[in-house]
């Protein structure tokens, strides 16, 4: 069976406040055991922020992270990228969004 990398798998859009569902990841062929993995995004006025998701199973390299009540906290799109580092060498997948809306309650 081949196994690609899968983008992160999460609804078509958050609320402002959304703390889920959690976004999940899977690294086909990455086995994460000893790397540090960080999610780094930046918001639509521009500022950044950094998440350290929760490694599910190292071997199959699948990890996943849940938002903050203090992370989506502006409508719009929010740009990721996900960030894996073992030593001095570094991954970085490419950039996707998440779109964040306005609650109407």
């Amino acid at each position: 069976m081949s196994c690609k990398p899968s983008p992160p798998v999460h609804p078509v859009s958050f609320k402002v406040g959304d703390t889920l569902p959690r976004v999940g990841f899977r690294r086909c062929g990455t086995d994460l055991t000893g790397k540090t993995v960080t999610i780094n995004y930046k918001r639509p006025d521009g500022t950044t922020g950094t998440i350290t998701p929760t490694i599910q199973d190292a071997a199959f390299g699948v990890f996943y992270f849940e938002w903050l009540s203090t992370d989506l906290t502006i409508p719009g799109l929010y740009l990721l990228e996900v960030r894996i580092v073992e030593g001095t060498e570094i991954i970085t997948d490419s950039t996707f969004g998440i779109r964040v809306e306005e609650a109407i309650a």
